[in-house]
């Protein structure tokens, strides 16, 4: 006799909520698909700790660079050593926003002691996101803007330099040097 269709439903029903009723129990075969974990053992990783880092202290950056008006937000900056093969020295490099007005004065202050120029600066990981993000979408990963001299705000060791007004935004950025 062959069993009607329900019983064959009910049949394959009974197996399948059956088969879900096991116990799990584990016989110590899961910890055992990773290798126990050595806390004592140092991790080696490569990673630069100082990479995404930058200074926020105000007074500090104040003491190694002239800034004729005060930034809208605070400012970031990096100070840096040159490598003895590329010149040695040292690189302060600052990120700066101010208001319209004052963006404006600035420019206009250091139009006055040499002429403008086409710049690009290469975006750091540590430069404000929004710098970030314009740096992507030039197409050639850099930020663009109009370049000024900016020895005239370089103080202490550092003797030449950049600033750089990024287009359509209200950010500088500062790049002195030592050498």
């Amino acid at each position: 006799m062959i069993c009607p269709r329900w019983c064959v439903y009910t049949i394959l029903l009974s197996i399948l909520i059956f088969s879900g009723c096991v116990e799990d129990k584990d016989y110590g075969e899961a910890n055992q698909l990773r290798p126990p974990e050595d806390t004592n053992r140092p991790i080696n990783l490569n990673v630069n700790s100082n990479e995404n880092i930058a200074e926020d202290n105000a007074i500090k950056l104040s003491e190694l660079v002239e800034i004729p008006y005060e930034p809208e937000q605070d400012s970031v900056w990096r100070e840096e050593e040159i490598a003895e093969d590329a010149g040695g020295g040292k690189k302060l490099t600052a990120v700066f926003r101010f208001s319209k007005e004052d963006g404006e004065k600035i420019r206009e202050e250091l139009s006055s002691k040499g002429q403008p120029f086409d710049a690009k600066v290469d975006p750091e990981t540590w430069f404000p996101p929004e710098l970030a993000a314009r740096s992507s979408t030039t197409g050639d990963e850099t930020l663009k803007g109009k370049g000024y001299n900016a020895s005239s705000l370089a103080k202490g060791p550092y003797k030449t330099g950049t600033f750089v007004h990024i287009d359509e935004t209200d950010y500088f950025v500062l790049t002195l040097l030592t050498k």
